[in-house]
């Protein structure tokens, strides 16, 4: 029986292969290209080598949409008696495909090498991966002689993080990275927020848990309307910082790193809100962007500060560039707005709770310091971390009465102030009430603290023009 069951099979087998095999021959299915689908193991030959085609996949595409591994294609002559790129070209049933095998040089005797073309693509977003497509790497050798060659390796290169990154190439144990560097374009993970529309922004009530000192602060809740912009995915991390001013003024490191957790991936704290404008406008150099602050940091020269010396020791001036494309803190609305992310309830967390609920498995708050950036579920905008972990500076001088005459459109709050708004939350804080949308809180703007720090946007439009 099982012979026969084994008979039956190999039958059926073979019909099949036989259907296939004629279905390619029926009239109306054509090979429509073929293609290396895979290299050659041997790309690099020396002086009088042979050819060697072990590991090339040589595949054709049909007009059914079926693509084949095939055989009994054949290959142009290889001259090996010259140093160089050789173009060897595939030929299948009347169709054809090219790969590039090099004639070197002895390994041994390369005195240096060097870049001389490429790669096409220098910028990327954090976390693309990268394509070294159009690079070419030459070795020159003791004899004066030079050849292109293709056995290079690349050292891995940090691609989770901002800022510019250097290329290293190995070959025949030289190293060559001065000739090419890339920047990591879109340093900062951002998500477009579609506005445009007005939403409720404040609430009438102030729920047990809230300080009784914020009672009225949300008041009265209010309609605006913004224009769309773009905000970062995560609060700024710790990594990001670093990568573009050169230090970490984040209190958990080092020896104070709580055990099990990666520091550069939490978000950055212990910077003012000077810091956090500065770093806006380092960011928007790096991607070529106008910058959206001027910032006169004479000690002072802000007439609109109204805070004491003692609680903000700089009063720099910080002005806003309407119009610019760069990087800049969220207004207290844009803020509240992107937090929301179309509720109108207290949180938006993902069920089984939600609403007017939330739980320390969906935000971080009342623990002893900062989760990494990510480690809890997004909003429906796709942003993380927006109830806890760290407050988030907005632009916006703080006025606990400026509800009450903020107009519609674009709000960016008062002209002049003592504080500055912060939004969303800590570790630190007691009450998940403090998580809440709606909740302003605010700080010394000279004042750097260790749960607190900040998240980007940038406008959309910045010249206010819609499509």
């Amino acid at each position: 029986m099982k012979s026969a069951a084994f008979i039956v099979i190999s039958v059926l087998a073979a019909a099949i292969i036989l259907s296939f095999t004629a279905c390619k021959s029926d009239p109306d299915i054509t090979l429509e290209n073929i293609s290396v689908t895979a290299l050659p193991s041997k790309i690099e030959y020396r002086v009088g080598d042979i050819l060697n085609l072990a590991g090339l996949v040589v595949t054709a595409a049909y007009s059914d949409g079926s693509k084949v591994d095939v055989t009994g294609y054949t290959v142009s002559a290889f001259d090996s008696q010259q140093i160089g790129l050789k173009t060897i070209t595939v030929g299948y049933n009347g169709k054809s495909a090219e790969f590039i095998v090099a004639v070197v040089g002895d390994i041994n005797d390369v005195k240096s090498i060097a870049i001389t073309a490429g790669p096409d693509k220098i910028e990327y977003l954090v976390g693309e991966a990268l394509d070294f497509k159009g690079l070419e790497l030459t070795a020159i050798y003791n004899d004066g002689t030079t050849a292109v060659v293709l056995n290079y390796t690349i050292v891995n290169i940090d691609t989770e993080n901002p800022g510019l990154k250097t290329l290293t190439v190995n070959y025949g144990g030289k190293s060559t990275f001065s000739k090419i560097t890339f920047v990591n374009k879109g340093l900062i993970r951002m998500a477009e927020v579609i506005a445009g529309v007005r939403f409720t922004m404040g609430s009438n009530d102030t729920p047990a848990g809230t300080y009784s000192e914020m009672t009225g602060r949300e008041e009265p809740a209010h309609q605006v309307i913004l224009s769309c912009f773009y905000v970062g995915i995560y609060p700024v991390t710790q990594a990001q910082y670093r990568e573009l001013v050169g230090t970490n003024p984040g209190y958990f490191q080092g020896a104070n790193l709580p055990a099990g957790l990666n520091g550069n991936k939490l978000p950055v704290e212990q910077v003012n809100w000077y810091e956090a404008v500065e770093f806006c406008n380092r960011l928007s150099e790096a991607e070529g962007l106008n910058k959206a602050y001027i910032i006169d940091k004479t000690p002072g020269s802000d007439s609109n500060n109204n805070a004491g010396d003692e609680n903000d020791p700089f009063k720099y001036l910080v002005t806003l560039v309407n119009d610019s494309d760069g990087y800049r803190l969220p207004t207290e609305a844009e803020w509240e707005f992107a937090c929301r992310a179309g509720t109108s309830a207290w949180y938006s967390v993902p069920a089984p709770a939600g609403g007017n609920t939330i739980t320390k498995t969906q935000a971080n708050f009342n623990s002893g310091g900062p989760a990494e950036a990510g480690s809890y579920t997004p909003n429906a905008l796709g942003l993380y971390d927006m109830h806890g972990n760290v407050w988030e500076w907005c632009w916006d001088w703080f006025d606990e009465n400026y509800y009450a005459g903020s107009p519609m459109a674009l709000p960016k709050g008062p002209n002049s102030g003592q504080y500055r708004v912060g939004r969303g939350g800590s570790w630190s804080s007691t009450s998940a009430a403090l998580l809440r949308s709606s909740c302003r809180e605010y700080f010394n703007q000279g004042q750097a603290n260790n749960d607190t720090g900040f998240r980007v946007v940038r406008s959309k439009y910045p010249d206010g023009i819609y499509p």
